[in-house]
């Protein structure tokens, strides 16, 4: 599905709201939604030997912030790697671009600092354990935003409610370990995203993970970019 209006209002959510929206005990899970259409990602196999013989992940982190004169998000890398940095610069202004705009067209309002996280992965190093990127259930918060692309294959993202237990202010919202496995068996619904689109869901409480990769795939890299953002709430319930 691609990002609509209906979709986009899970992110005027407070993570209160989320977890009210579904009976005690389960966490509502939006699914993804895509952004436009497919991004090109740099072509890392001339990293592929040497990542794959060693199991490293090649990693840069850019923080984000909104230009002053209004012309969109600017990327700022934290890392000394130049050549890492310049393979990856025309990927993450084209994302910022397509989610500034996704951003400006449905009214949603992000705040603060975001970071966007591109990696380069040996295939047979990808994680594929099921997790929340922010499982913090502080009540007012808002639910945060969350844009992934990967190439090679998508991101699972669950589409059915979650067992939860009991929520404590402050602290993680803990899952029971037999939904983790029963997410990695495939006895919890989700979309498998296509690989090359960038997909978005909320941060806060959205369980999902990397593609389980196999075969011929398991000799090459796989390049992704990672955007967080926390969001505001519409309207904080009383």
């Amino acid at each position: 599905m691609d990002i609509n209006t209906e979709f986009a209002e899970w992110f005027r959510w407070s993570k209160q709201q989320l977890v009210d929206h579904k009976p005690d005990g389960f966490v509502h899970q939006t699914g993804c939604a895509y952004l436009a259409s497919e991004l090109a990602l740099p072509n890392a196999s001339h990293l592929a030997e040497g990542l794959c013989a060693t199991g490293e992940t090649l990693i840069e982190t850019f923080m984000v912030s909104a230009d002053a004169d209004g012309s969109g998000s600017r990327a700022e890398p934290t890392g000394s790697d130049a050549s890492l940095i310049e393979m990856w610069r025309p990927a993450v202004e084209e994302f910022l671009t397509r989610m500034d705009q996704a951003c400006d067209d449905l009214g949603i309002d992000r705040t603060g600092m975001s970071y966007l996280t591109a990696s380069v992965t040996p295939a047979s190093e990808v994680i594929g354990l099921p997790h929340f990127d922010d499982g913090q259930y502080i009540a007012n918060d808002g639910v945060g935003l969350v844009g992934i692309v990967g190439d090679t294959a998508g991101s699972r993202v669950a589409t059915e409610p979650v067992a939860h237990l009991p929520t404590r202010p402050g602290l993680p919202l803990d899952i029971d370990d037999q939904v983790i496995d029963d997410f990695f068996a495939g006895r919890v619904a989700q979309q498998h995203s296509d690989p090359n689109r960038i997909v978005v869901f909320p941060q806060f409480a959205q369980l999902h993970s990397g593609p389980q990769l196999s075969g011929g795939m398991l000799d090459h890299v796989r390049c992704m970019l990672v955007y967080r953002a926390a969001t505001a709430v519409a309207a904080v319930p009383s």
